[in-house]
C-alpha cells in the first residue's frame, strides 16, 4: 500500500515541480555560500549533514537520510548593495580640454537593482517503499544575485550597464545507503541557460589611433548581448559515513564543469549616457551604427568543486542527538577562467552626423580574468532545544576571492569574504518550516590606474596593446560590496499523514 501511495504521490507532484520551479532559479556572478535556509542557517556547514532535498546541490549522498515522500521549496531574497567610485584619472589631463559633463564622472555609482527576489529552490523525493534507495527531482539555479542594473552615464559604464542572467539545473537525484549509517549518491544536472543579457558602454571609435578618454568618448556605444544555451550537462556526486555514533565524515564535488557556450546576437546602440556630456567644440558625436551580421558567441565555464566535511554529534545518555557541530571546506577551480571569448562577426558600417563611415570588419574580443582557485572554511550547527520540533542553528564562513588583484569589475564580484548566520527549525504534523539570515562582509578593493588591468573596450577597432601605445583601464577606483540574504523554506512529509 506504501509503494501505490509512494508512486500517485510521485506522478502528481512531478507536473508541479517542473511547471513552477522552471519559472524561478536565476543566478550570475559568483556563488554565495548556504543553499537552503537550513545549509544556510548553519554558515554554509551542511555537507554532512545535508538532511533535506537540499542535498540535491550539495551532498547527494544525503538524500539517503530521507525516508518516505517530501517535498520542498526553499526560497532566497538577496540584497546585493555594491558602490565603484571612480578615481581621478592622470590620463584625462590629456582630455581636459575637449569635453564639457554635465555628469560628475568621479561620482560614486551604485546598483541600481541590488534587491534579488527569484532565487527559488523545488524538489521532490520518495523512496518507492524501499529500504535503501532514494530518488529525487529539483529544478533550481545557482545560489547567487541574478540581477544588476547601473546608470548607463554613471563612471563604472565601461564595466557594465546591466547584467540578467537565468540558469537553471534541472536534476535528477538518486542515493543508496542507511539513515543512521551511511549513503552515496549522485545528482545528473541537465543545465539550461535560456536567457542571458550584458550591457556595457564601448568606444566605438573606428580608428585605432585614437586613444579612449577614460571618462567620455564622442563614439560612444551600448553593446548589449542578449545570448542563451539550452543544452548542457554536469553532475555532483557525494558520500557520508557515521565512523562512530558521534562522528560523521563526508565529501562530495561537481565532477563536471558546466560549459556555457552562449550564442545569440549583439546590437551596437548609441549610449544613453552620452546624453550627460558633450564636446567643447559642439562638433556631432556618434548617431548610429549598423551590423550585417549581429551574431556573437560568448564562452564561460562554471568550474569544478571539491566539498569535505566533518561532524560532531553529542548524544545524551537516551541515544538522543542533543546539539551538533560541523567544520567544512570547499575547493572551487576558478582558475579554470583565464579569459572571456567574444566571437563577433560580419561588418559595422558607423554613422556620424548622418554620413556613413567605411564599413569596418569586426574583431574577436578576449576579456581578460585570471580568475583564481577559491577555498572556503565553514564552521556550524544546530540546536535540538526540543527533540522534533524546534532547532536554533548559527553559522559562519571565511572565503578567499576568485578575482586577483588589478582585474577587479563590477560584473563578478568575488572578493575576499566572511558572513555570519543563524536560523530556526520548527516542525510539526508532517510541516517543517525553517528560516535563516546571513550577512556577507566583503572586502573593499582599490585599483591604481596603473595597474588596472579591466580595459575600455573598441571592438570596432580593437588595440590590444594600447592606442598609440597608451592603455585605458576601466577599473581604476574603489570597490565596495556586501551581502544580506533572508532564506524560507516549506516541507511537506506525506508519510507522516498517510
Amino acid at each position: 500500500m506504501r509503494k501505490i501511495l509512494a508512486a500517485k504521490q510521485w506522478a502528481m507532484l512531478v507536473f508541479v515541480l517542473l511547471t513552477l520551479g522552471a519559472q524561478s532559479a536565476v543566478a550570475g556572478g559568483f556563488f554565495l555560500p548556504g543553499v537552503g535556509a537550513r545549509g544556510m542557517a548553519r554558515g554554509g556547514a551542511f555537507q554532512v549533514l545535508a538532511d533535506d532535498l537540499t542535498a540535491l546541490a550539495t551532498n547527494p549522498a544525503g538524500l539517503s537520510r530521507l525516508k518516505g515522500t517530501h517535498l520542498m521549496y526553499n526560497h532566497n531574497l538577496i540584497w546585493a548593495p555594491m558602490t565603484f567610485t571612480r578615481s581621478p584619472s592622470v590620463m584625462a589631463n590629456d582630455f581636459s580640454d575637449e569635453f564639457v559633463t554635465f555628469a560628475d564622472p568621479l561620482a560614486p555609482q551604485s546598483n541600481q537593482s541590488d534587491f534579488f527576489g527569484l532565487g527559488a529552490f523545488l524538489a521532490l523525493s520518495s523512496d518507492f517503499g524501499l529500504d535503501d534507495w532514494t530518488f529525487a527531482l529539483g529544478v533550481f539555479g545557482p545560489n547567487a544575485s541574478g540581477f544588476q542594473d547601473w546608470d548607463p552615464g554613471g563612471s563604472q559604464r565601461y564595466m557594465q550597464v546591466r547584467q540578467q542572467v537565468l540558469l537553471l539545473y534541472y536534476t535528477l537525484g538518486i542515493a543508496y545507503g542507511h539513515e543512521d549509517k551511511f549513503g552515496v549518491g549522485v545528482s545528473l544536472q541537465y543545465v539550461d541557460a535560456p536567457s542571458t543579457e550584458f550591457a556595457l558602454a564601448v568606444d566605438g571609435n573606428p580608428n585605432k589611433s585614437k586613444t579612449p578618454n577614460p571618462y567620455f568618448n564622442e563614439f560612444d556605444l551600448e553593446a548589449v548581448l542578449n545570448m542563451e544555451d539550452r543544452v548542457g550537462f554536469s553532475a555532483i556526486v557525494g558520500a557520508w559515513w557515521r565512523v562512530i555514533p558521534e562522528l560523521e565524515v563526508a565529501v562530495s564535488g561537481r565532477v563536471a564543469p558546466v560549459n556555457l557556450d552562449l550564442e545569440g546576437t549583439v546590437s551596437l546602440e548609441t549610449n544613453p549616457g552620452s546624453s550627460t556630456y558633450q564636446r567643447s567644440d559642439n562638433q556631432a558625436v556618434l548617431t548610429q551604427v549598423e551590423l550585417d551580421d549581429n551574431r556573437v558567441s560568448v564562452d564561460l565555464t562554471l568550474p569544478i568543486e571539491l566539498r569535505f566535511g566533518l561532524r560532531y554529534r553529542h548524544i545524551d545518555t537516551a541515544g538522543n542527538e542533543v546539539f551538533d557541530i560541523e567544520l567544512d571546506y570547499q575547493y572551487e577551480m576558478w582558475s579554470m577562467v583565464e579569459e572571456i571569448p567574444v566571437d563577433l562577426n560580419g561588418q559595422a558600417t558607423v554613422y556620424k552626423s548622418g554620413v556613413s563611415l567605411s564599413p569596418i570588419t569586426l574583431t574577436d574580443l578576449s576579456l581578460a580574468k585570471a580568475w583564481r582557485d577559491t577555498h572556503s572554511i565553514r564552521l556550524g550547527g544546530s540546536w535540538n532545544a526540543v527533540p522534533d520540533t524546534f532547532t536554533w542553528s548559527w553559522g559562519g564562513f571565511w572565503e578567499s576571492g576568485a578575482v586577483p588583484k588589478n582585474y577587479e569589475s563590477v560584473d563578478f564580484p568575488s572578493f575576499m569574504r566572511f558572513g555570519v548566520a543563524s536560523g530556526v527549525r520548527v516542525r510539526f504534523y508532517g510541516v517543517t518550516l525553517n528560516m535563516a539570515y546571513m550577512h556577507v562582509f566583503q572586502e573593499t578593493r582599490e585599483v591604481d590606474e596603473r595597474y588596472g588591468k579591466v580595459f575600455l573596450q573598441k571592438p570596432l577597432a580593437p588595440c590590444p596593446e594600447g592606442c598609440n601605445g597608451v592603455v585605458v583601464p576601466a577599473n581604476a577606483g574603489k570597490f565596495e560590496s556586501s551581502y544580506h540574504q533572508l532564506n524560507l523554506s516549506l516541507g511537506l512529509h506525506f508519510d507522516e499523514w498517510f
